[in-house]
């Protein structure tokens, strides 16, 4: 609770608002008369609720095997994922291999020891 002297003080943007509740009228607080449903109606509302059931009991059926079906997808993408992978990383491996087999070749190229040298102990002698 604010103070009345430092209330007067502030802007009125910063005054604090009191509403009141709105007061009810006798018409509000009166209980509403119960309708009364001949026979007819009856059969009409219980037709509805019963279709309305079935209504929601299908739905939940569709949204169980829609959930089903999604987790199948769901297990079939991470053993496709994996299966990639295993691939993708057999590829790697490979591409990495022949990479490491040229640098060797480049490097003995470059240090001159790629040259092939003559036989020695087998000399044609006719």
């Amino acid at each position: 609770m604010i103070p009345r002297s430092l209330q007067a003080v502030l802007p009125f943007k910063s005054k604090p608002k009191v509403r009141e509740g709105r007061k009810k009228t006798g018409t509000e607080e009166r209980v509403k008369a119960a309708v009364v449903v001949d026979g007819k109606e009856r059969q009409i509302r219980s037709l509805l609720t019963q279709v309305q059931t079935l209504k929601k009991e299908k739905m939940t059926k569709r949204r169980e095997k829609a959930a089903e079906k999604r987790v199948e997808r769901e297990k079939a993408m991470a053993r496709e994922a994996a299966r990639s992978e295993s691939r993708q990383r057999e590829e790697r491996r490979d591409y990495f291999k022949q990479e490491d087999i040229s640098e060797r070749k480049r490097q003995i190229a470059a240090q001159g020891g790629g040259k092939k040298r003559a036989r020695s102990g087998r000399e044609d002698n006719d």
